[in-house]
């Protein structure tokens, strides 16, 4: 019996055809999370991956209504309101997602991603005085040594909006400390 040995192929991904079938594999899984949905139209999680889904494919307005959708279904899960705030971060509705951050927060007090996202909306609008506050708050909430390090080089940014540079480049170590992996890396 003869083995063939393994076949190499190569992906020439600027190619039509591979961005072309990428596109028909995304609207399978956008097919198949509608199809879900039609099934469990009393369950959140379809909704939220659905969100996912859209927001992947930048197609954000369908996102948000997907989290719409979740958070129509339970407005008590802080997560359905946090997902809405990065879709309207995302799409620079800034008043909107600090609404929707301040929400998950209201829920949920101990969510330190919504903390560390509300940060980094109002440091996007300006407010980076109440964004420090807040990703210090998030680095005691947030658990993950990458997530605090995410949040220590966030509070590090903000530190050098304010020219606070001794407190910036301590954040920075801190965060390159957490996430060696990561170091140097700055949003």
């Amino acid at each position: 019996v003869r083995h063939a040995g393994p076949i190499h192929t190569e992906v020439d991904m600027s190619s039509y055809e591979f961005w072309d079938e990428l596109g028909k594999i995304f609207n399978a899984v956008v097919a198949y999370q509608e199809k879900n949905l039609e099934f469990n139209k009393r369950f959140i999680s379809p909704w939220i991956r659905l969100g996912n889904v859209f927001e992947k494919q930048d197609r954000n307005t369908e996102a948000m209504h997907a989290y719409e959708r979740a958070i129509e279904i339970d407005s008590g899960n802080p997560q359905n309101w946090f997902e809405l705030g990065n879709i309207h971060f995302k799409m620079e509705n800034h008043a909107e997602a600090v609404d929707a951050f301040h929400r998950a927060i209201e829920l949920d007090p101990t969510f330190g991603w919504a903390h560390n996202n509300l940060a980094l909306t109002l440091a996007s609008m300006g407010d980076t005085e109440q964004a420090v506050a807040l990703y210090q708050k998030a680095i005691e909430l947030l658990r993950d040594a990458k997530d605090q390090a995410v949040a220590w080089n966030r509070l590090g940014n903000a530190y050098r909006k304010l020219n606070e540079y001794e407190l910036a480049l301590a954040a920075f170590h801190k965060a390159d400390e957490l996430d060696r992996e990561n170091a140097g890396f700055r949003d």
